[in-house]
């Protein structure tokens, strides 16, 4: 009977330590016995510390909160960033202790949620510490004493609140929600072999994790809404002359080009003809170009440039077999040029062939010659900045626009590129797919073909030598030197079909 006793009390405790709470942590901490520690001590408070190199769907998913400890700004990517900001709008908790977010750093609104560092090289801290509100459950002491702490210099976000400062009136930690809706806690100290000893900075530093658990303890699936890069198409339109540096879209999806040396050209898609509107003097040092309202009209547009005394001018234009000036405009500010916001107008929203991830976001050529996405709240308040997932141009972006449609145009060094998204499965593209053959003992070949950047959007199927199969990955036996004839299907919702036949040599 005892023994029995014994065994459900043992149960008991496995299932209490079953319902630890989750916690992914980002580092670039390399010290094994800091690792140690915090894991030890997490578990004293019912808490798994997961060490991950890099955020993925797997591992985010199943957990409560995100530590940032030492927190390099190099870890997160773009795909990363995405996963982060779903899991705090679902509802997951954020904390972070010495990281390393500078003011210009290119994830936002990390910052706007917790605050930049100070470009102040990091302190020891020794001293009392009055604990302002104690978090998490822990019942904090209202005073106590940190010694041979590091700390690191921090200007909190302006939504957080104090929890802890030190007898000279300096903040040192606070609490509060991001503008994506999770819980925040940030400390200025970052947890070593020293301060992990002292149990008040332990209820301080778990006290906080824990104050941003979710209230539910268990968040719906988090997914990333980034589209895929192997959504869009590329195709190269045509070669322009070197000195072309911008490009305006004219109705009809004509392209007008401006030259450095003050040439203008039109490109008509419809029948891939190049037009030599003449020289314009001036036009190539132009700032920037935008239609007149009445183009359709009068076939004007406007030519922003800065005068020596740094007013800016409008100069209107008038196309036609040779251009010239026909007046000057004063003009309080030049007009968004490599740049739009992605948002269909009413009598285009059907035929609007974009990622709606992208709806209402600014995208613009930055100074690095790249494409950037800005993210706004309302009208001015910036919340991120991130690179347009589409990274497969190869050189010097100098221009770009977009159609209404939603056709993007880029002018990439002496090339206009045209790159479509494939909303819908609105064109499709022949299946590819890798294959690998690994030698076994037994005369026969393992084969492994994988679909090449396969879409969500589609149903991949197989035949191989007259047997068919299903999915995204085959892997089968395949006797040594023979030959196998492969023919892949990609299906999409629509019921289009491709297919691509090979034969393979099987070694």
């Amino acid at each position: 009977m005892k023994k029995l006793v014994v065994f459900f009390i043992f149960l008991s405790f496995l299932e209490v330590r079953a319902q630890a709470v989750k916690v992914l942590v980002l580092s670039s901490q390399n010290n094994s016995e800091i690792k140690f520690k915090l894991k030890k001590y997490a578990f004293e408070n019912n808490v798994h510390l997961d060490f991950q190199e890099k955020i993925t769907t797997e591992n985010i998913n199943e957990i409560s909160a995100v530590l940032l400890l030492d927190f390099d700004e190099n870890i997160l990517d773009i795909k990363q960033n995405n996963l982060l900001v779903n899991f705090l709008k679902n509802g997951g908790g954020l904390m972070a202790c010495g990281f390393t977010v500078k003011e210009k750093y290119r994830w936002n609104w990390i910052g706007n949620a917790l605050g930049f560092k100070k470009n102040v090289p990091n302190e020891i801290f020794s001293g009392e510490l009055i604990t302002l509100k104690s978090v998490g459950g822990t019942d904090q002491l209202p005073i106590w004493t940190l010694d041979n702490s590091k700390m690191s210099g921090f200007k909190p976000a302006k939504n957080l609140n104090p929890v802890l400062m030190d007898f000279s009136g300096n903040n040192l930690a606070w609490t509060g929600q991001s503008e994506n809706g999770g819980k925040i806690f940030y400390t200025v100290f970052t947890p070593d072999t020293i301060n992990l000893q002292n149990q008040n900075f332990r209820k301080h530093f778990f006290g906080g994790l824990l104050s941003v658990f979710n209230s539910k303890n268990q968040l719906d699936k988090i997914e990333s809404t980034l589209p895929l890069e192997s959504q869009f198409k590329m195709d190269t339109l045509i070669k322009v002359p070197k000195e072309v540096h911008k490009i305006l879209l004219l109705p009809d999806e004509k392209l007008l080009l401006i030259a450095k040396n003050d040439s203008v050209l039109v490109f008509d898609q419809k029948n891939s003809t190049m037009q030599n509107l003449g020289i314009t003097p001036g036009i190539g040092e132009a700032l920037g170009l935008s239609l007149d309202p009445e183009f359709l009209a009068n076939q004007s547009l406007y030519a922003y440039l800065r005068n020596t005394s740094n007013t800016f001018l409008a100069k209107k234009l008038k196309l036609g077999s040779q251009l010239f000036w026909n007046d000057f405009q004063a003009a309080s500010s030049l007009p968004v040029f490599n740049s739009f916001f992605a948002w269909p107008d009413s009598s285009h929203a059907k035929n609007f062939f974009f990622p709606e991830y992208y709806f209402g976001k600014r995208i613009y050529l930055n100074s690095e010659n790249g494409i950037s996405v800005d993210t706004y709240i309302g009208n001015s308040d910036l919340v991120s900045t991130e690179p347009f997932v589409f990274n497969s141009l190869d050189g010097k972006i100098s221009s770009f626009v977009v159609s209404p449609s939603g056709i993007m145009y880029f002018l990439v060094n002496e090339y206009i590129m045209e790159v479509e998204y494939n909303k819908e499965g609105r064109f499709m593209q022949v299946p590819m797919f890798d294959f690998v053959t690994i030698p076994q003992k037994s005369g026969m070949s393992k084969v492994d073909l994988k679909v090449k950047n396969p879409d969500s959007g589609y149903k991949y199927f197989w035949e191989i030598n007259g047997k068919k199969f299903e999915g995204e990955n085959v892997v089968f036996l395949q006797k040594k030197k023979s030959k196998i004839v492969v023919e892949l299907s990609s299906i999409s919702a629509a019921g289009k079909k491709l297919t691509k036949t090979e034969t393979l040599d099987i070694n």
